[in-house]
């Protein structure tokens, strides 16, 4: 692009040369009449201005007012400009430094718009051009003077005198060809000022002479930044898309930007930077978008989105660079450069940071330019290999990004997404060597899914259908577990079927791998499989052969051996065969092994079934024997409890007591908590007794009769307790259960009243007198209180209990003796024998005839010993003879009607012979009468001492 200094020589060639101006001949000095200086018009210009100038000056002085005075004058004017401006060669704007387009700035114009340079004496030339004017103000050709002038003007730095004169050569000369070039200069001036709103009709004004004026491209440039600069971005890009449709013209923009020369490219680059500032200000993606949305099929579309994008780069807004990226790839799905501005909107979002939409571009690629998407019908795979190796890295990506999010998630949706991609990978990329680990992957991702059945087919496919490679023996392994864990969610004919198809993994794995470290477990597995499935035969088959490979298979598996072999043992009840089997199982077995404590049962029961068979058969003695091993054999096993139990039941049918004892006593020891408890108590307890062990049978009998359960058996066991106590002779504990007997059943009012019966015996035997007499008041209380609950059997005891305390208030009578002062004594005497007699009387009153007897019986007794009593008291001192003998009388008489009482009463008593009733208390009675009242009584008797106990 030539510059604007530059316009000058060429123009003032053209001029000295007297080219043709608008149709007119323009005359030479050669047309000077009758002039002596010879002009040859073929001659060239001379080279030395001065000289020319000089003869231009002595012709003007030797011909003053010649006719060619005028063209002499502008002659002269033009060399003096000439000399003037060839003394400082002005710098061309080619050379000048670029603009910096961060700034955003416009294109600027030389400080000086017109010049090349500074002239020596710039008003020397103004001076001559003006005279000329004035001399010639109407002269054809003053334009060029005018143009002439505004140049020295500029050059002299006088724009706006510069700026006026062109404005007097448009108006005054409109069809002059400087006016195209006049309303760039003035535009130019405009446009350095600032005053774009005049520079842009001043530059619109040069683009109206077309194309052919040498300021048209500049001019439609400078339009362009005009507008842009005031924010007229719209028609601004209307003139730079222009530009750039002149440029760029052909099919293949790319091809022609490498047609251009250095300044083209230059001018499409600059032209490119400030249509992207005004998408930029026009709000970027929508307005670029918007935009193409309505110009379609613009060749250069690519250029300009990538322009502004790497605007937005450049100011590091990372984001708004990738969408613009994005969106040329949106709007062009089809077009051959759509994979590569995707692929850069995918580098530019990681560059920022965005890390969401830089995943969501990945799938958006993916989705675009997948193998099997239409895109590939225009275009072959072979010639876009960075697109093929992007998409073959993004599915990569993407799939394990969706595994990945899928393992922190658990959720279906993202395992779906992650199985999707490492789908699409392996059927774009099958063959590619990450093929393998991606088929492994995807084969996880199923099973952690837990689609385990597709999970299992991808492991196989993945393990077998490959050359040898890392993954291989992991994804067989794999299979086998993906394969159970099917078959684990289905039922019926569906799950014997993965069930086959498990079996059959294992075995591939063992004849694929035979030295893989699942070939052993793998064929433990299937001797497990195989025995589940009921086919015992090929179970042990496999289960041995395990036994004898050789080197040893590890001991777990053996152990998984074994355990085969027991199992199949129990089952098809060998059980002896089961016991050993599961002996060598547990000797490889840690003690911490989780199946252990099963195993432990397995071998508890496999002993146990032996005895349950001797039982059945009659061979208690060998039962018991295999039930009294199984403590041995797996003292931690649930069942020595119950074998133990049934081992004592055992030996109490044989009547081995010592033994059964000893068995009982030692399973309540060790297990103290256990349900059997209550039934070892009862047969511990028959043991006992059996044995000769009547105390430790009470405590046993004791020990039921405390537990919760049938209150009819708890009664029974506290009852038979408290009499092998008594038995025992245990007085205190016996008396200790009858009590606890009564708190227990407080109901119970027959036997509980045997109960206070027995417990005031116990207490009488161990000379406890306060609770002997305590529970004959308690015998008295509760059959008093028992309302239509009494009983013969209650009222006997009661009227018993009441009897003895009567007796008991009676020896309390008898111990009162009567002594000075009588008067004393005889009241507490007749006190105590009321007392008696009252308890007497309540004890005949129950009605019970051996009862009534001895109650009449005791209270005769009383009146004859009150009667004695007073015939024996104490004398007092210093009576004479005859005053004792008249004490003597009064003591008689007042003893004579207890007499008399007890007569009566005796006689009483003794009527109930006539009753039939002739026991012990009616007889003594009569031996009392015959004592008392010899003559009617013949029969001497004499009276017994009263019951001390119940009888």
């Amino acid at each position: 692009m030539m510059s604007r200094a530059g316009l000058w020589p060429m123009v003032l060639l053209m001029l000295s040369a007297c080219l043709p101006f608008q149709g007119q001949q323009v005359r030479t000095l050669d047309d000077l009449d009758e002039s002596r200086i010879v002009v040859n018009p073929d001659s060239t210009l001379e080279t030395d201005h001065r000289q020319a100038l000089n003869r231009y000056q002595d012709f003007l002085a030797v011909e003053p007012g010649a006719p060619l005075e005028r063209e002499a004058m502008r002659r002269v004017a033009d060399l003096q400009f000439e000399i003037d401006n060839a003394a400082h060669t002005g710098q061309s704007t080619e050379d000048k430094p670029k603009q910096d387009k961060s700034s955003e700035g416009s294109p600027e114009t030389d400080r000086s718009v017109m010049h090349d340079g500074a002239p020596d004496d710039p008003e020397a030339a103004i001076v001559l051009y003006r005279d000329l004017l004035d001399t010639y103000p109407n002269q054809e050709g003053n334009d060029q003077v005018l143009y002439q002038l505004a140049r020295a003007y500029d050059d002299s730095g006088r724009q706006d005198d510069a700026y006026a004169t062109l404005g007097h050569l448009i108006s005054d000369y409109s069809e002059s060809p400087f006016v195209a070039e006049a309303h760039f200069r003035r535009a130019e001036l405009d446009f350095l000022r600032g005053d774009y709103a005049l520079a842009e009709p001043a530059y619109d004004g040069v683009l109206s002479f077309g194309k052919q004026t040498r300021f048209y491209q500049q001019s439609r440039y400078k339009l362009g930044w005009s507008l842009f600069k005031q924010e007229s971005y719209d028609p601004a890009l209307a003139v730079f898309f222009a530009i750039l449709d002149d440029k760029l013209e052909g099919s293949d923009a790319t091809t022609m930007l490498a047609d251009l020369s250095l300044s083209e490219k230059e001018l499409v680059d600059e032209t490119l930077d400030v249509v992207s500032l005004s998408f930029s200000y026009l709000g970027g993606e929508d307005a670029i978008n918007d935009y193409f949305s309505t110009h379609r099929d613009v060749r250069y579309e690519g250029q300009v989105y990538t322009t502004l994008a790497d605007l937005y780069l450049e100011k590091e807004r990372y984001f708004d660079a990738a969408r613009i990226f994005q969106s040329f790839s949106d709007h062009h799905p089809q077009d051959s450069r759509a994979p590569s501005f995707l692929t850069r909107a995918i580098e530019t979002f990681r560059q920022g940071r965005f890390k969401a939409q830089a995943l969501d571009a990945m799938i958006a690629f993916a989705q675009a330019y997948d193998l099997d998407r239409p895109y590939w019908r225009n275009y072959s795979p072979s010639t876009q290999p960075e697109s093929i190796n992007e998409l073959r890295e993004i599915l990569d990506a993407l799939a394990r990004h969706h595994h990945a999010l899928a393992q922190k998630s658990d959720s279906p949706a993202d395992y779906d997404q992650a199985i999707d991609w490492y789908h699409r990978y392996l059927t774009d990329f099958s063959d590619e060597p990450k093929s393998m680990e991606l088929h492994y992957l995807s084969a996880e991702a199923l099973f952690e899914a837990r689609r385990y059945g597709e999970a299992a087919v991808a492991y196989e496919r993945t393990a077998y259908n490959y050359p040898s490679h890392p993954w291989d023996r992991r994804a067989a392994k794999a299979a086998i577990v993906a394969f159970d864990r099917q078959k684990g969610l289905v039922q019926g004919p569906d799950q014997a079927l993965w069930h086959l198809r498990s079996l059959a993994s294992r075995l591939r794995l063992a004849d694929r791998f035979p030295r893989h470290l699942q070939a052993a477990p793998a064929m433990a597995r299937a001797a497990q499989d195989y025995f589940k499935l009921g086919e015992y035969e090929p179970a042990m088959v496999v289960a041995q052969r395990l036994l004898l490979m050789k080197p040893q298979a590890a001991t777990a598996l053996r152990q998984s051996a074994w355990l085969v072999i027991g199992h199949i043992g129990f089952d098809q009840a060998a059980y002896a065969d089961a016991e050993k089997a599961y002996r060598e199982a547990l000797a490889l077995m840690s003690s911490q092994d989780k199946i252990r404590p099963d195993i432990v049962e397995r071998l508890a029961s496999s002993i146990y079934q032996q005895g349950d068979d001797l039982r059945s058969a009659g061979d208690l003695a060998g039962a018991s024997n295999h039930f009294l091993r199984i403590a041995v054999a797996a003292p931690s096993s649930a069942i020595v409890a119950a074998a133990e139990y049934d081992a004592a039941a055992a030996l109490i049918t044989l009547k081995q007591w010592p033994r059964a004892v000893a068995v009982l006593e030692a399973f309540r020891g060790r297990f103290p908590k256990h349900k059997l408890q209550d039934e070892v108590s009862v047969k511990l307890a028959t043991a006992y007794l059996e044995n000769g062990q009547g105390l430790e049978a009470a405590r046993e009998f004791e020990h039921l009769g405390a537990i919760q359960g049938e209150p009819s058996l708890r009664q029974e066991a506290l009852w038979r307790s408290a009499e092998l106590y008594e038995e025992s002779g245990r007085p205190s504990r016996a008396a200790r259960v009858y009590k606890h007997y009564i708190q227990a059943f407080p109901n119970d009012f027959t036997q509980g009243m045997e109960a206070r019966q027995r417990l005031a015996k116990l207490n009488l035997t161990v000379g406890n007198t306060g609770r002997y007499l305590f529970w004959l008041r308690d015998v008295i209380k509760v059959d008093k209180q028992a309302g239509p609950s009494r009983s013969d059997r209650s009222k006997t005891l009661a009227a018993q209990a009441s009897l003895i305390l009567a007796q008991s208030s009676q020896k309390q009578f008898d111990k009162v003796k009567l002594k000075l002062p009588l008067k004393k004594s005889l009241k507490a005497k007749k006190q105590r024998m009321e007392k008696a007699l009252a308890a007497y009387q309540q004890a005949a009153d129950y009605g019970i005839a051996e009862v009534s007897t001895a109650a009449t019986y005791g209270m005769a007794e009383i009146y004859r010993a009150f009667g004695r009593a007073l015939m024996s008291s104490q004398r007092p001192k210093g009576l004479s003879a005859e005053e004792l003998e008249e004490y003597d009388l009064l003591l008689e008489e007042q003893a004579y009607p207890f007499e008399e009482d007890a007569i009566a009463i005796h006689e009483d008593n003794s009527r109930h012979a006539s009753e039939g009733l002739y026991d012990r208390w009616v007889k003594d009675s009569y031996k009392v009468l015959a004592e008392m009242l010899p003559i009617r009584y013949v029969k001497p008797e004499r009276s017994e001492e009263f019951l001390d106990v119940i009888e």
